[in-house]
């Protein structure tokens, strides 16, 4: 196996993680570097308390990865988006973990604007070149 670095993207709801690691990281190590980067909720504060998962074959779909997982061997690459969920402990111990929750990229509207030569979206709806 060869050492080669990457970053690897962690997603949480809305916000975004790089975390640099190499081929031969564990998933473990790429929960602790998440971690330091983050602000967890009160209750999940150690490694434990989160998970992170690979998107699955159908979309929308995770699958968790095991924290001794070396990162080359479940198919993480360079580039690789994982998402991360919490423990919702409740009381008692007793609790959940958190739905993966990736919301889809939207462009922003400066994107639109330079797609659509300056109009907004809706705008440019039924708008073609004038014909003769």
């Amino acid at each position: 196996m060869s050492q080669q670095q990457m970053y690897v993207r962690i997603k949480h709801h809305k916000a975004t993680h790089f975390i640099e690691c190499t081929t031969t990281s564990t998933v473990s190590f790429l929960k602790q570097r998440f971690l330091a980067q983050t602000t967890p909720p009160p209750n999940a504060t150690a490694a434990p308390d989160v998970r992170l998962h690979i998107p699955g074959k159908s979309p929308g779909t995770w699958a968790a990865l095991d924290d001794a997982a070396v990162l080359e061997q479940v198919g993480v690459v360079n580039d690789s988006v994982l998402g991360a969920a919490f423990w919702g402990g409740g009381d008692g111990g007793t609790g959940s973990w958190e739905p993966v929750e990736v919301p889809d990229f939207e462009p922003l509207q400066d994107e639109l604007d330079e797609a659509t030569g300056g109009m907004g979206a809706e705008d440019a709806k039924g708008k073609g070149k004038a014909t003769a």
